[in-house]
Formats: C-alpha cells, structure tokens, sequence
C-alpha cells in the first residue's frame, strides 16, 4: 500500500536521524535531543504553536545558537526562536492558522542534523454536522446520516433521539451500534435495541461531536417524524378497460402504511411518446376514494388513441412537503385504436393551378396542413381525395403525385371543382372531409377573383422574412365585370430542401392578412433551413388559388448592397439618410430605392403601432442622400432601405431613428371650475400629441401671462379684480409653443365693497 505524503515525510526524517541519541519520541530511534511536548501536537485555530528542543550534548560547535526550525522543509523565520540556555531553544508561532498534519522539524545548523520533530494540526472544536437527514422507510425503519465536518481534527459524531413518554419522563433512545461514530448514520428499526417507535409524530433529535480539541453538544432538533416517512411503491398495480381514451387503476397501499396516521396523497402521471423526453402529465386525483386495500381511479382524458402509455403511482405522506414520494409502481397501457377523427385543415387558397402542355388541360395542387402522427389513431395512415364536378359527379383520380401534405392531380379540364380531402387509415375514413372549391380556369364562370402580383420575399439576418405583393390588376371591379372583392389574402409557407422551383414537400402553414395590407413578416423557426412562401387573393366564397414568390432576394445581398446606413439629418418631420453602395453590378440597373417605415413604441423594436408605409425615392447607383418625409415629431421609428434594380429588391438592415421635438398640438377642453370675487381656478387636457416633453404651460388672461410647469394640468390666477370680464386661453410649450386652446370668457364675482356700495345706491 502507497504511504501518504506526510507519512513519507516523516519516515524520511526518520532515516536521517542519527542513532547516537537517547531518543526523540516513542518509535523514532536515537537523535540528537527531544522536542517538548513530544509526538504529534493539537491545536484550536487561534492558539500558539510552543515547541520547546533540547540537546542531550553541548560543546562550542553543538549548542542552541545552531538551532532553527523548519515547517517541512521551509525554514521558520528567526524571530519566532527564542534561546534559553546552551542547550534550548524555544519556538513561539502565536495565532495559527488551520493546517493538516504539518511536520515541524527542530534542526542543528553545525551538523545539518534533524534533532527531533513533531506533527502540528491546527483545526476546530467539534463543528455542527451538516446535511442531516432522518428518512422513515415506509414507517418501519429510520436511518439518519449526515457529513461530517473535520476542518483537519477527525471528529466523530453522536446521535439520539427523544420523545416525549406518555408517563413524565422523557426516553432516550441512542444508535444501536456504533454506526453513528464508524460511518455517520444510524439505523432504528423493530429489531435494534432500542427500537424504532413509530407512534409519535415528533422526535427531538441531540448529536454530540468529540475530537482531540474537545466534546461539543449541539442544539437539539424538533424533528417532524411524520412528514418524512417515504411509502413503499404501490403493490400490485394493474389497468383495467382500457379504452381509445380512458383506462382504469387499480392498485394497493402497501402494509404497514394503510394504518398510517396522517394518511397519504396520491399522485397519477402518465406519460407518452408525443411529448418531450422526461415530460409527465399529471391526473386530477383531488376526488379519489381512500380504500387502502383496493385503490380504483379512472383515467379519462388520454389525449391519444393508438398510443402507448407509461402511467405511474405515488405515495406520501399527508405531512410531507414538496418531496417525499415513494418510488413509483408503473404499469404500461396501448389506447385501442380507431379511425380518424378530423380530416386535414384546409384554407380556400390551398390549391395551385399548373399548365401543362397541353393547353386545354391543367394539372392541380391541394395543399393541407399534414396531421401529426399521434392523431393517426391506427395503421396504414394515408390521405384520400374526392373529386367532384360541377354537376355533382364524382370524377376518378386517374394520374397523381401524392405526399404527405399535398396531391398533384394532372391532366384536368379548366372546369370548376370541388375536392374532398378525407383522413383515412384501416379502422375507415374520418366522417367529415375537408374541402377545397377550385374555380374555372382563366375565365369568370359567373365570378371569380385574380391573385396579387410582384410577390416578394426579402430574408433578414434574424430569420425574419419580409413579404410584399401589390394588389391584382382588376379594372371594373366589380360583379358586372365578373371579378369578386377581395376580403383577405392568405399567406403559406413551408420547410424544403431548397427554394422555387423545387416543389415543397414539408408541411404547409398558413396565416390570413387583411385585405388593405400589402406586406407581412413573417419570423421562421429556424433561419439556418429554406422556407418557400406563397399567397392567394380570397373572396368570401372563392379563392385565387397560390402563387409562389417571383422574387427572392438572397441575404448575401443584404451585406454587398447598401452599406454604412445612417443619418444625416434628423428634423421634427423627416428624417435625411445616407447611405453607399456597393457591388451594384451584382443587383443590376439600379430603378431607385424603397423606405419602408413605421412608427414603433420604443421598449419594443420590430413592433409596429400601425402599418409600415413605404416611399420610393427615384435614383441611380450613385444616389446617396434619401428622405423619409411625413412624420411625427419626436416619435421612434423603426425603418429599412432597400435598393430597387432590374434584378429586383434588395434586402436592407434595419435601422431605428426618434424625429426631434417640434410645438405641440393645444390643450384641450380648457374650463373654469372654480370662480370667485379675486380668483379663478381652471384646467385642461394635456395636447392629443405633445410632440415632445411639455416644458411648460403659457396661460394667458385678460390682465396678463404666467407659466406653469408642464407637469401640472390646472392652476389659480390670484387678486384678480372683482366683478371683471376675463378671457383666458393656455399655450403648451416644449421646444416651442402651441396654438391657442379654446378661449372661455367668465367674470369673477361681486366683492364685498361693491356689493356694500350697490345696497347703498338702492336704499337711496
């Protein structure tokens, strides 16, 4: 077995001591002399370190002037030495500090000798245990244990409970071996003198702690017995009628915790394959009979048929806190099978029309959003289509392409139908179809409704996309001239492998925009994968079908077009921006250059409080100065430059800018609401828009001005004269002032001098 390092220490020491002594310490052979107080020394952090080496001979050569002290092999400083005589030397270390077995080594310097050693540990009076922790084991056993703590002076450890006797004494009840002091724990149980007594729902709990420094009693613990006592599992769990979304449990409390005095709560989980690794759904148990011997709950809300299920039971006692369950008895269940229960979402624009060929024929898309597998209820899970025609005939599906979320069906007339889309697997169809109405093909058969144009997508760095459309050509708009209103328009998008002109075959996803928008953004869930988009024009009965984007501006555009964008003025209502740049030979002739813009609240970026509008500003590749012009003063907008070439639309970053303070609109609704023969009190409304930080309110009166910090809504005006007219109207001001509020006349009352000069005249 390897020594440990202090151990070599010493045993090297050991071989170097001369053998011509009569001893330094038990076991250690003859040395030069002997330190004071021999063998190992313990020390309480704080205390001084005294060890006292002495010679067996003195001569001119060997006395104690030659002798010092190391610490290992570190020499300890000379002004903790102190000679005594010829033969003694005395080493003083005040206040140590805490150290492991240190080897302290008195040395003679003439002969470069160990004259004797000792081993020093500076540690602590026994310190308090930490982590205890006393566990019942299903109300038959109860082990404690606990870290011990050394701080470098091994320290053993002490337990005992008390409780209070139904008599007038108090019972204690120690370890029943000598665990508590080998291992740090303690076991009780019906076996151990004493025994585990399991009637009292309290314990007190005393520990003792003794090392070399001394005995320490620690501070007894009101222990909530009750409270810790784990069950066993549940025995003898099993499922009965088990149905598409409902099982029923049966289970046992097991012995002796049916007779347990609190009692105990129940917890049902359940898990399944559809939801995160790890993951439980928790069962509503607030309601179950407490029958110890014969458990029954039932289990209604399975979410899925066809679906393998993990359930788990658990125990623990009433007084228990958030821990304390038992270890779970599990049982796994299959939810019987049935047919589907939903067929696919659809939306009205989920079908594109294809020219083949031959232009009498068309081939058409359907789209839906493709049922998650936990809703295929059984096997051989598939999508079926229908066809329908006009007069209500069932046509055969006679050449298709069909996937997962879409069906390609070729070679058919430029007719109107109506397709069914059934979900389907071997237990039969869902009862109610989807349906998508596809109307005639390039002709208004008696309406139809055109989709829009310049579809385009311009991808951002943050996975946001932008999606712009201008609204179709539709001169003589209107039911005479065949063409239906729009009322909204439906945007699609889905994961592929690649962008147009690969057909997309991840699942659609969709999301309606108000027929007045021409531009939506839409933030991808993962901006590292391609996503295609499309739009169809909706009516209120009748869709254009979808139409996937014409122009792509890739996001390596964003970084070689317009560069170093920033502002080079900023007014109340417009903001100047410049801009350069770069590589407009890779974007082609350059038209111009687009500013979309709105205005945003300022603690949240990319928020628009209204819809963005966009100005074009007319250019070429050496334009380098822009204006958005129109705006609100001092508003934060959020804004984006975007270069317009033959090749199309840019993508720009976006850039955020606040306009500067300008007058405000005036304060409304200014009244009187207090009048009296020297004073008028009024108020008012703050401006519908302050346009800046209200500095100050100017109130003007028949007799004068004065100003009122823009904090304050209502003042007085004071000595006024009485029975006076007075017109008054307030100014807001921040940068500068408002226009007039509205004006209010009013006239302070009779003063008691007039009134007294009124009565005389009358009386006369």
């Amino acid at each position: 077995m390897a020594c440990s390092e202090t151990v070599c220490l010493v045993l090297l020491a050991v071989l170097l001591l001369p053998c011509v002594s009569s001893g330094c310490m038990f076991g250690i052979p003859a040395t030069l002399g002997a330190t004071y107080p021999a063998g190992d020394i313990f020390l309480e952090k704080g205390q001084s370190l005294k060890i006292t080496c002495k010679l067996d001979e003195v001569d001119k050569v060997t006395n104690a002037n030659k002798i010092f002290f190391t610490d290992g092999n570190e020499r300890v400083p000379k002004r903790f030495v102190n000679v005594i005589d010829k033969s003694t030397a005395k080493l003083l270390i005040p206040n140590m500090t805490l150290t492991n077995h240190s080897v302290f080594y008195c040395r003679l310097q003439t002969k470069d000798k160990v004259v004797c050693l000792n081993q020093v540990v500076v540690g602590l009076k026994p310190q308090e245990p930490q982590n205890l922790t006393c566990i019942s084991k299903n109300w038959q056993s109860l082990t404690c244990k606990w870290d011990k703590v050394d701080h470098y002076t091994p320290t053993t450890y002490t337990i005992l409970y008390t409780l209070a006797a139904r008599g007038s004494r108090s019972q204690l009840l120690r370890c029943p071996t000598d665990s508590d002091k080998r291992n740090n724990t303690c076991t009780w149980d019906f076996s151990t003198s004493p025994s585990y007594r399991t009637g009292y729902e309290f314990y007190t709990i005393t520990m003792a702690g003794y090392n070399a420094l001394g005995n320490v009693t620690f501070p007894p613990i009101r222990y909530h017995h009750y409270a810790h006592v784990i069950p066993s599992p549940p025995e003898n769990l099993r499922a009965h009628n088990v149905t598409t979304h409902s099982v029923t449990l049966k289970w046992a409390v097991a012995y002796p915790m049916q007779i347990f005095p609190p009692g105990l709560i129940t917890r049902v989980e359940f898990r399944h394959k559809w939801i995160p690794e790890g993951q439980w759904i928790t069962v509503n148990t607030t309601n179950l009979p407490y029958n110890p011997v014969n458990m029954t709950l039932h289990i209604t809300n399975l979410p899925y048929a066809h679906t393998n299920y993990t359930i788990r039971v658990q125990h623990k006692s009433q007084k228990a806190q958030d821990k304390g369950y038992s270890e779970p008895a599990t049982v796994n269940i299959t939810t019987k099978s049935e047919k589907p229960t939903a067929s696919p979402k659809v939306d009205m624009g989920g079908f594109e029309n294809e020219k083949p060929n031959d232009a009498s024929l068309r081939n058409i898309y359907l789209y839906w959003e493709r049922i998650p597998e936990c809703l295929y209820n059984s096997d051989d899970f598939e999508y079926q289509i229908e066809i329908e025609e006009e007069s209500g005939a069932l046509l055969d599906i006679v050449k298709a392409d069909k996937t997962s979320s879409y069906i390609k069906i070729k070679g058919l007339l430029h007719d109107a139908y109506t397709f069914k889309i059934y979900a389907r697997n071997n237990l039969g169809v869902a009862d109610a179809p989807s349906v998508i109405k596809v109307p005639h093909y390039k002709s208004c058969k008696p309406y139809c409704i055109k989709g829009p144009l310049a579809f385009t997508k311009i991808e951002y760095d943050d996975g946001v996309t932008e999606l712009s459309w201008n609204e179709p050509d539709t001169p003589g708009l209107g039911e005479l001239s065949g063409l239906l209103p729009i009322v909204d328009y439906t945007i699609f998008w889905c994961e592929n492998s690649k962008d147009k002109a690969f057909q997309c075959t991840g699942s659609m996803n969709w999301i309606r925009v108000p027929a007045n928008a021409n531009w939506h953004n839409v933030t991808i869930p993962d901006k590292n994968r391609t996503y295609q988009f499309a739009i169809s024009a909706n009516s209120k009965n009748q869709s254009s079908g979808l139409s996937w984007t014409v122009c792509t501006v890739a996001h390596d555009k964003v970084i070689e077009g317009l560069t170093q964008v920033g502002l080079s003025k900023v007014g109340s209502t417009f903001l100047e921006i410049s801009w350069n740049l770069q590589c407009s030979h890779r974007i082609g002739q350059v038209l111009g250059y687009n500013f979309r813009y709105c205005p945003i609240i300022p603690a949240q970026l990319r928020n628009c409080k209204e819809p963005s509008k966009v100005q074009f500003v007319p250019g070429d590749a050496n334009t380098e100065l822009g204006n958005i012009t129109g705006l609100m003063p001092y508003t934060a907008y959020m804004y984006n430059l975007t270069v317009l070439s033959m090749g199309g639309e840019g993508v720009g970053e976006t850039e955020f800018a606040t306009t500067l303070e300008a007058a405000p609109e005036p304060p409304r609704d200014l009244k009187a609401t207090h009048v009296t023969s020297s004073t008028i009190h009024i108020s008012w409304f703050p401006p519908a828009r302050s346009n800046g930080n209200i500095k100050y309110y100017e109130v003007n009166f028949t007799l004068g001005t004065t100003k009122i910090d823009g904090i304050f809504t209502s003042t007085g005006l004071y000595d006024l004269p009485s029975f006076t007219n007075m017109s008054i109207y307030v100014r807001a001001c921040t940068i500068a002032c408002s226009n007039k509020s509205n004006v209010i006349m009013t006239r302070t009352l009779i003063g008691s001098k007039l009134s007294a000069e009124i009565a005389a005249i009358c009386s006369m």
